[in-house]
């Protein structure tokens, strides 16, 4: 029983610092910028940041808890990394609809003001 015990422990423990090695990696590239750290949302003015999203997550705080040895397995580093991209795509799913919303608002004044102004005695119509 120790034995598988320990086997089991040295391959989670393997595991953990292949994913760290990971982390690390994403953390090094220039785009990975908006993801290393937690959202300054007080900063950015998104007052119902904390509403939206439930739980706060990012790749800093991933690698800190690596580092410190926070998680028991891979499984548990691997669920807080998908947070940290499920959070981004809720957050942006509101944003591209409120963009969206916008996009065709815009679409919509130009064609009436094109249409009240420059076709404004033309036969032809678009």
């Amino acid at each position: 029983f120790f034995l598988s015990l320990f086997v089991a422990m040295s391959t989670d423990a393997e595991e953990l610092r292949a994913v760290t090695r990971i982390v690390e990696s994403l953390i090094a590239r220039t785009d990975s910028g908006p993801f290393r750290s937690p959202v300054d949302w007080k900063g950015m003015g998104l007052w119902d940041y904390p509403d939206v999203i439930s739980e706060l997550m990012d790749l800093g705080t991933v690698l800190k808890k690596l580092r410190t040895g926070k998680y028991e397995n891979v499984e548990d580093c691997r669920d807080d990394v998908r947070t940290v991209f499920n959070n981004c795509m809720v957050r942006l799913g509101e944003v591209l609809r409120v963009f969206v919303f916008f996009l065709y608002f815009l679409n919509g004044l130009f064609w009436s003001f094109y249409k009240q102004h420059l076709l404004k005695g033309r036969k032809k119509n678009l």
